[in-house]
């Protein structure tokens, strides 16, 4: 049973990481700063959309992993990766497709997205409403796993690596998209639509990249710590540059 104090520590854990970052990030916009309604509504559809993603990632593993395991076990030798792997895949794309319908709903259409970094802004924050509710389940599921008297620790250790890793990794993904919808601004909708599958597809590619250094407990999880402040470094770079796009 999970106590009013233990969801109120947890959400804490989960929520005032993500309004840091999101601090962080909207100070990149702070000349032309989004207004204020449409970046709350945005971090709330985030949050709304760990909904769908976990419905839909439950679904593939009851339906979908099933299925890839009769293939794998016919035709393994032509098969390039396995069940897991897979399941990982679909998993990232899921919450890839996910944050951006919902951000695309709250901001995207909107007449507010009238300049190139603003998809960017926009896809960010919509992140971080996710990594928000995302993180306070899994401080949630730590501390009750815990054994007697650690779980505080264990849920503040939890907290920090989710902090660094799996916001970032959230931020950076859906900046691929609002990046590569910035690259098509004013663009004909044939070329912004083209555009947006590219970016889903890389940020689908880099989230599962990372998921995969984070399964791993010995060097691939200690290397996406750098890898995860490298990709900020050149989110910012990238804001940068989209910001002196003309239009």
């Amino acid at each position: 049973m999970i106590s009013p104090e233990l969801f109120i520590y947890a959400a804490a854990g989960g929520l005032l990481p993500a309004i840091l970052w999101l601090w962080f990030w909207l100070r990149e916009d702070r000349s032309y700063p989004e207004p204020r309604r449409i970046l709350a509504l945005t971090f709330l559809g985030g949050m709304i959309a760990i909904l769908p993603a976990i419905a839909l990632q439950l679904s593939v593993d009851t339906t979908l992993a099933s299925w890839f395991q009769a293939i794998e076990a016919k035709f393994k030798p032509l098969l390039i990766f396995g069940t897991a792997s897979f399941i990982i895949f679909i998993h990232a794309a899921i919450e890839e497709l996910v944050k951006f319908g919902l951000c695309f709903i709250t901001a995207l259409r909107t007449r507010e997205n009238d300049e190139p970094v603003d998809s960017v802004i926009y896809l960010i924050t919509t992140a971080l409403g996710f990594a928000a509710v995302e993180n306070t389940l899994f401080i949630l599921s730590s501390y009750m796993d815990s054994p007697t008297g650690n779980q505080i620790i264990s849920s503040l250790i939890v907290s920090n690596i989710r902090f660094v890793g799996a916001s970032v990794l959230h931020v950076a993904a859906s900046a691929f998209i609002g990046i590569a919808l910035a690259l098509a601004f004013r663009k004909k909708l044939y070329i912004k639509i083209l555009f947006g599958f590219i970016g889903v597809v890389l940020a689908t590619v880099l989230h599962t990249f990372f998921n995969f250094l984070i399964i791993d407990r010995d060097s691939g999880f200690l290397l996406s710590f750098p890898l995860a402040w490298i990709a900020v470094v050149l989110l910012i770079l990238s804001i940068e540059k989209i910001k002196k796009i003309k239009i």
